[in-house]
């Protein structure tokens, strides 16, 4: 087996990220795609679960698979650590969360103050990782009692770095914003207010970000307007504000809750598209053909009066032909139909050049006043949903393009076509679940599509979708343009959420440079890539968030189900069991040693389990009934058996 090494050290060495188990040993997960290499608990050299590091391969001296030692550690992961603090006479320590790090790590007396009690759940900072000496950290904060649900979801918070307060200067200059649009900020701006534009949001959304109106031009021809906050407007580069925001990145969203990337004052208040107030916006004019086509597009800063606060429930009630909201709405009601034709054309248009329409479900969890889970259902999307979409998808293509045009500055939204290898798990997946189709010598999405159509009605769908979904690239942000393979769009970017997303606030400055209304700073441009990686990288973090947190919200609503049987479907297999999806979102474990009578062995696919002597088999997408036996709101586990497991 031979290696190739991709660092400025011995080329024999490799640079990747070490995996570890909670048993000592871990694994090697090499930057340039080869094979996975195992790393003995006494060749990790100090390294702790994902970190990145420096690989000598061993190659495979017991004839169990390739080996290898970890020579340097290249760069810490768990700067941050939450856990369990243990104090006591002479001596105070932290338990880690995570199993995978050590199991101690020491803490100062001197460090400690009256407010750190015994059985805390704590953040703290890692001052030393250890050599020959224990590792040692200091108490940054207290995050509850240790085993309380609530001291569990502030943990997830603190390790992704997610701070649900705001700093002294932040608050202050949130403090210092307008309530409302003086007259002064009117000045060179396009006067929207009588005209019909209105937001489409999710009821209990208060920082609504976008609005749309339609109209006909002298030609006869649609004009599309997608409005969209001015953020930018009160946050100034350089700003406390501004630097608060580019360190947040983006609002973080779990259950009932939200973690606002700026203030409310500015969040729900000044920069929010309120209806029947004055609002400042950057409006995007986009003339359309009969198939939804953009011929041409405008951008203006302007300012506008939304003449109504729809929600999506209220606006597919209206689009079904409810009469009595039709009424309560007439204004809105008379044009929404032709505004749900036009995305239907353009959804429609964007899938005829190869767009993916991978259909993801998203969980809504319902809280009681307490904010404790009581109902848990997947998030429907209605065609009000789908229209805001549409509207939203072309309103980004046609801002970055005018930005490319115009050679200006832009923080793009990029795609990388999918690693043809990683393309493999999901083309036998759908083979195996009986789909047909011809792979073309290059990545298609025009075949990736054709799958997708085929599961229309069938149980597998969601399996296969979500299967696409974790075989593609991660998208990003990048001020190099290099398309977008899944929206098969050759100029993207983020324009439409500046309130929750920082690299929609980086392009309005742009768009705003381009326009001669505000010139930005040199530096601006000079730190334009490390503000798109900074962007990419709190995403990321956000999107961590988001999913771990909710685990805890699904296993604390499943407590009451233990003993109740469910229908599911197998949404992946492990060496060590497979999970199964219930049509409520939640995911539980099926362990494997709770399928009696049997050696279970899984495919090189990781696609199915199966029995050495019975030959039974469990594939990903099959259907499956099962018992909830556990369920764990501090870590997120849910444990599921089979209703009828082999042997019993």
């Amino acid at each position: 087996m031979s290696f190739k090494g991709k660092n400025q050290h011995d080329p024999k060495l490799l640079e990747g990220r070490f995996s570890a188990s909670e048993k000592g040993f871990g694994f090697f997960i090499p930057d340039d795609g080869s094979r996975d290499l195992f790393i003995p608990p006494k060749d990790n050299g100090g390294a702790w679960h994902g970190d990145r590091v420096l690989v000598m391969p061993m190659g495979d001296p017991d004839g169990r698979g390739p080996t290898g030692r970890v020579e340097t550690v290249l760069q810490r992961t768990n700067v941050e650590v939450t856990g369990r603090l243990e104090r006591h006479r002479k001596s105070a320590w932290v338990e880690p969360d995570d199993r995978r790090l050590p199991p101690k790590i020491d803490i100062p007396r001197v460090s400690l103050s009256p407010n750190h009690q015994n059985g805390d759940k704590v953040g703290l900072r890692m001052t030393s990782y250890g050599d020959r000496k224990p590792p040692v950290g200091e108490v940054t904060t207290v995050l509850g009692r240790d085993g309380t649900f609530g001291a569990a979801v502030e943990a997830i918070l603190h390790v992704q770095g997610v701070r649900r307060r705001f700093g002294q200067r932040v608050n202050a200059a949130a403090r210092s914003m307008p309530r409302s649009v003086s007259e002064a900020d009117l000045v060179g701006r396009l006067d929207l207010r009588d005209q019909l534009i209105f937001t489409i949001d999710g009821a209990e959304a208060k920082d609504l970000d976008d609005a749309i109106s339609l109209a006909t031009d002298d030609k006869g021809r649609r004009v599309l307007g997608v409005h969209i906050a001015d953020v930018s407007h009160y946050v100034q580069t350089d700003s406390p504000l501004d630097g608060e925001a580019w360190a947040r990145g983006t609002s973080v969203y779990f259950a009932d809750q939200v973690v606002p990337m700026l203030p409310q004052e500015l969040s729900n208040g000044i920069c929010s598209l309120h209806g029947g107030v004055d609002r400042l916006c950057l409006s995007c004019f986009m003339t359309l053909d009969e198939d939804g086509s953009t011929l041409e597009s405008e951008l203006r800063c302007t300012v506008i009066h939304s003449k109504a606060r729809m929600t999506y429930k209220d606006c597919n009630a209206i689009l079904a032909g409810d009469t009595a909201v039709a009424v309560q709405y007439a204004e809105v009601a008379a044009i929404l139909p032709e505004m749900n034709d036009l995305a239907k054309r353009m959804t429609k248009l964007r899938s005829s050049k190869g767009a993916l329409e991978i259909e993801t479900v998203e969980s809504q969890i319902i809280c009681n006043h307490e904010g404790l889970p009581v109902e848990l259902k997947a998030r429907e999307r209605g065609d009000s949903e789908k229209l805001i979409e549409a509207f939203m998808l072309a309103a980004n293509e046609a801002v970055a393009s005018l930005l490319t045009w115009a050679e200006a500055g832009c923080v793009y939204r990029v795609h990388q076509d999918p690693n043809p290898d990683k393309l493999e798990t999901f083309y036998a997946l759908a083979l195996s679940k009986g789909l047909t189709f011809k792979k073309a010598k290059t990545v298609s999405s025009g075949v990736l599509q054709s799958i997708l159509h085929q599961t229309n009605g069938l149980p597998c769908k969601r399996v296969m979708h979500n299967a696409l979904l974790r075989s593609l690239m991660k998208a990003r942000y990048s001020i190099q343009n290099t398309g977008h393979f899944g929206l098969a769009s050759a100029c993207y970017c983020h324009f439409t959420s500046p309130i929750r997303r920082y690299p929609d606030l980086l392009v309005h400055r742009c768009v705003k440079a381009y326009l001669g209304q505000a010139a930005q700073p040199a530096s601006f441009y000079e730190r334009l890539a490390e503000s798109a990686l900074q962007s990419s990288t709190r995403e990321v973090a956000a999107d961590t968030t988001s999913r771990q947190a909710e685990k805890l919200y699904k296993a604390l609503y499943m407590q009451p189900f233990i003993g109740q049987t469910f229908e599911g479907l197998i949404s992946g297999v492990q060496t060590f069991g497979f999970y199964v999806e219930l049509a409520t979102t939640v995911e539980g474990l099926v362990s494997v040693h709770s399928l009696q009578g049997d050696f279970f062995e899984v495919d090189e696919l990781g696609l199915m389990m199966k029995g050495v002597n019975s030959g039974r088999k469990y594939e990903v997408g099959d259907a499956v009934t099962v018992l909830c036996v556990g369920s764990d709101p501090l870590s997120g586990r849910i444990d599921f058996t089979l209703t009828n497991p082999v042997g019993q």
